[in-house]
């Protein structure tokens, strides 16, 4: 049995309690403090930060990946051409 269906019917009665004492013209207002082990979602500033610099950080380091991967096609390309062209060594 999940744990929504248990607790439904103690909100339902603190809603009636409440609705009742109002109708009474009473001062009195019931609440209650329900703990339940749930995973939660609540995220903070510091929490948004981070997620933000991680991304860059992620973004930064693909763009450095692909600026090596440039460099080492662009010299790979130009060793084969000057092999082919009866050369040992790239002069840049």
């Amino acid at each position: 049995m999940s744990p929504v269906f248990g607790i439904l019917p103690v909100l339902t009665c603190f809603t009636g309690l409440n609705h009742r004492l109002r109708k009474s013209n009473s001062k009195t207002t019931v609440v209650a403090f329900i703990i339940m082990p749930a995973p939660t979602n609540s995220y903070t500033i510091e929490e948004f930060k981070g997620q933000a610099l991680i991304r860059q950080l992620h973004d930064t380091v693909i763009d450095i990946q692909k600026h090596i991967g440039d460099h080492l096609l662009d010299y790979a390309l130009r060793f084969h051409r000057c092999r082919m062209s009866g050369y040992d060594t790239i002069d840049f």
